[in-house]
């Protein structure tokens, strides 16, 4: 059974962070943790287009004299730092600048030349030491925003490297968790489906949960950068975009929603609901079954892998036979507790076509009042073409794509 470690607790306790003897007392909150060297966030999303260069900036907390190196995660699981210079990732030489620095508070940039696809999502992040050794080659003193950080807290970022015409879309993923036309958004830079707007680590506003804030067993959740800050024993690993995901611990049950947002439809309009989701530890046992619904029926389903952090994509498609509102619905239907722990990201809800009705009747509009009255008669034998106007200029562009001929009634 795991335990959920919310970071809104308030923990009290001394610790010395500098290296002065010199004891500070502190509390944890969402922005941070309880130790005074941090990394608050990444302030770019890490889309990039395939052969452009990538950057990347983290934004942290720490005393002037610092050492900062920049790390990536190799198959196994492992962390290497790395050079200025050139560096081989995943098979493929990359020029890299920015990878180590000296310094305090205030945002650190990575540069990784021609970015191409087998940079696509992988995992980097940025490191700190506070006694001024070499991250990499630390000698004994505490390496911040690692695996042996004191917090157990690590802020990962994950790379998406794009292709084609999605390269035209980077601004709009990096808004909407790489979901172009994503409708879950209280503005343009406000997305909600990603968990980034969180202002501690139970908001998930305007969408509610089931799930208990405060639970410490079945049923919980909370919003992290790490699945680690949800359970200890969980997996270390990155949003599957931005700062943020959302962390479950299986309920009981499978009538809790995980998630859920009541959102309005268009009849004869088909909109596809979908979301990324991920196993939080490393388990083959009583793995969650992460189901889409929409008002209750199942669009829908997916078991997620063994291997904690290895995202899965959930989609289905919903078309509206009425106008009105209908609710957008997660849940585990997994209903074991023990091992049931995961994480979902970037949910999307968005327009894939749309059903247009053409008026079905042709009369003589005697009075000019646009309106067809008892007293007007349809008009016989009257061709209707129906025609595209790609650039909304009133002038038909091309041949008539549909024609149809008027019966005696109009």
């Amino acid at each position: 059974m795991s335990v959920l470690q919310h970071k809104s607790k308030r923990i009290h306790q001394f610790m010395l962070c500098f290296l002065a003897s010199v004891f500070f007392l502190l509390s944890s909150s969402f922005s941070n943790n309880a130790f005074g060297c941090y990394v608050e966030k990444y302030t770019t999303c890490a889309y990039i287009c395939a052969g452009s260069n990538l950057q990347v900036t983290a934004r942290i907390v720490t005393n002037a004299n610092s050492k900062i190196r920049w790390q990536y995660r190799v198959s196994n699981g492992s962390w290497v730092c790395l050079s200025n210079g050139a560096n081989t990732i995943n098979g493929v030489s990359y020029t890299v600048s920015g990878a180590s620095s000296t310094g305090g508070n205030g945002d650190y940039t990575i540069t990784i030349s021609n970015a191409q696809s087998s940079l696509d999502n992988q995992e980097i992040r940025i490191i700190i030491n506070e006694a001024g050794q070499d991250p990499c080659n630390p000698n004994g003193t505490t390496v911040y925003n690692s695996d042996a950080d004191p917090s157990n807290k690590s802020r990962i970022i994950r790379i998406h490297v794009l292709t084609g015409s999605d390269c035209n879309n980077i601004s709009t993923y990096c808004a909407a968790g790489g979901c172009a036309g994503n409708l879950l958004a209280n503005s343009s830079d406000d997305y909600f489906g990603g968990f980034e707007g969180a202002t501690s680590s139970t908001d998930i506003s305007p969408a509610s949960t089931d799930y208990s804030q405060t639970s410490t067993n079945c049923g919980g959740y909370g919003v992290f950068q790490n699945a680690q800050q949800g359970y200890s024993g969980a997996a270390s690993f990155a949003p599957h975009s931005g700062n943020l995901m959302m962390y479950a611990d299986g309920a009981n049950n499978n009538t809790k929603r995980i998630w859920y947002y009541n959102v309005s439809v268009a009849a004869g309009t088909t909109y596809q609901f979908s979301a990324w989701a991920a196993n939080a530890t490393n388990t083959s046992s009583n793995k969650a079954q992460v189901a889409l619904k929409i008002n209750g029926n199942e669009v829908a389903n997916s078991t997620v892998s063994s291997t904690g952090g290895q995202w899965i994509y959930i989609s289905g498609s919903y078309t509206a036979t009425t106008s009105g509102t209908v609710t957008l619905q997660i849940y585990d239907n997994n209903i074991n507790c023990s091992d049931n722990d995961f994480v979902i990201d970037d949910i999307c809800w968005k327009v894939t076509s749309v059903s247009y009705c053409i008026g079905d009747f042709v009369w003589f509009d005697r009075n000019n009042n646009g309106i067809q009255d008892s007293s007007e008669p349809g008009i016989y034998n009257s061709t209707v073409n129906l025609y595209k106007d790609d650039n909304n200029d009133n002038i038909p562009d091309g041949a008539a794509v549909a024609t149809q001929t008027t019966t005696a009634t109009g």
